[in-house]
């Protein structure tokens, strides 16, 4: 199998006290009542409650464990997360999108922005086995960041994190334009222990 295509899926309620005060203390933005972005084989929307069951079975896969999550989801969790997903996007708070062939509905992966204040956010992503090794993360990393700096005047930057060691995930992000910026130390919780990521970033002057 495959490295598993995974940047980190940020959750804002397990944000840090300093993020969760940043989002309390700014503007946050206002999302578009409607959302469906294409882009040639595949295109983004937002989640919904027959996701559920999909959303599980991916985060069940070995390397979604590894890199994403190491507990993955049940069909009950991916449900109430889906429903979350719906309140943060009517406070502005996060997007958490499907990716869907461009014909149809099956489920490739979810692709999430975070953000934290109107300046800054934070994109995830992950794919299900099937889908990977095809080129999807990347075009779908680049098609959100050029979708979020089109959209929200504010954002001056956008950040990745990768655990250490998933190379596909690293490729994915410098391809999608993302720079490498080093590592922080002890900055994600992944299950009980806390581990170090890879930072990116892109911002609105970086090459497309």
């Amino acid at each position: 199998m495959a490295a598993g295509q995974t940047a980190i899926q940020t959750r804002p309620p397990n944000s840090t006290i300093e993020e969760r005060l940043a989002i309390n203390l700014f503007s946050l933005p206002t999302f578009p009542p409607t959302f469906d972005l294409a882009a040639g084989t595949f295109r983004l929307r937002r989640l919904h409650p027959g996701d559920a069951a999909a959303l599980a079975r991916a985060s069940q896969d070995e390397e979604s464990l590894r890199w994403a999550d190491p507990m993955g989801l049940t069909e009950a969790t991916a449900a109430a997360e889906i429903a979350d997903a719906d309140e943060l996007w009517a406070a502005g708070k996060a997007a958490r999108f499907a990716i869907v062939p461009a014909d149809g509905n099956r489920l490739l992966g979810t692709i999430n922005l975070t953000f934290y204040g109107p300046q800054r956010a934070s994109i995830g992503f992950g794919l299900a086995a099937e889908a990977r090794g095809q080129g999807i993360a990347a075009a779908a990393l680049r098609l959100l960041s050029d979708w979020a700096f089109a959209t929200f005047d504010d954002l001056a930057r956008l950040e990745l994190w990768i655990l250490p060691g998933n190379e596909r995930s690293l490729r994915v992000a410098e391809k999608a334009g993302f720079k490498c910026e080093g590592v922080l130390r002890t900055r994600h919780q992944f299950g009980s222990e806390l581990r170090d990521v890879v930072s990116y970033s892109r911002l609105p002057s970086d090459p497309r």
